[in-house]
């Protein structure tokens, strides 16, 4: 027997991620990105974001990264400890 498939609002799942699609993030190294999407994983089940680098990058203009990940705060060499990426508004 086949499971309903239930849609959800992605804007929805990404405000409760703290996400904002469209939005215009920093990444830790300097670089700008554009978050355009969350992404559902077919094996797991687990979410994704997509973002597009504001940049000319010559391995890809677009990335995924899970959102834990993308959400996670991280140590720098120095030791302190910041947000891997810091959102800086809409475009």
């Amino acid at each position: 027997m086949l499971q309903q498939i239930q849609t959800t609002d992605i804007h929805h799942k990404a405000a409760y991620y703290g996400l904002h699609i469209g939005g215009i993030y920093l990444h830790y190294k300097g670089h700008r990105y554009k978050v355009r999407a969350l992404a559902c994983n077919t094996e797991d089940l687990s979410w994704s974001v997509v973002y597009e680098a504001l940049y000319t990058n010559k391995i890809s203009q677009i990335w995924s990264r899970n959102v834990e990940d993308f959400l996670a705060t991280i140590t720098l060499e120095d030791g302190a400890q910041q947000p891997r990426f810091i959102y800086l508004g809409q475009e």
